[in-house]
């Protein structure tokens, strides 16, 4: 990140935020949000982004316009948990595997696959 840079996390997990604030708090880039990320997203209807980890339901299975809606063009979209492990819900592999065709198919995207721990998509939002 660059000076004018800002990376702002967000989590509902206290004990979360404190690991981050441990280790980015003395950054003045970084702004630290406990709140549930969807309303957060919401009450900051001018913010966008360049880079945005989708790491929970929400933003990855359940209102991901909005999160992809925030995305500047040539912004980047990461998502983890993309591989089946022991600990999916049923019909979990189905959810994973709508949203990467989702993304696969949008004119706005290009998107990879990474074999990489529990499994990462990488995808590039493209202007139209």
């Amino acid at each position: 990140m660059d000076s004018a840079s800002l990376l702002h996390t967000v989590d509902m997990d206290l004990d979360v935020m404190a690991v981050a604030q441990r280790f980015l708090g003395k950054d003045p880039r970084v702004r630290f949000v406990v709140a549930y990320a969807m309303g957060w997203l919401e009450t900051n209807p001018d913010l966008s982004f360049d880079l945005t980890f989708a790491d929970a339901i929400a933003g990855k299975y359940e209102r991901f316009a909005t999160v992809w809606d925030r995305l500047k063009p040539g912004g980047i979209y990461v998502i983890d948990d993309m591989m089946p492990h022991g600990n999916w819900p049923d019909g979990h592999g189905e959810r994973v595997a709508r949203l990467l065709t989702c993304l696969k198919r949008r004119p706005d995207c290009m998107v990879v696959e990474v074999a990489w721990s529990t499994g990462l998509a990488i995808a590039a939002k493209s202007a139209l």
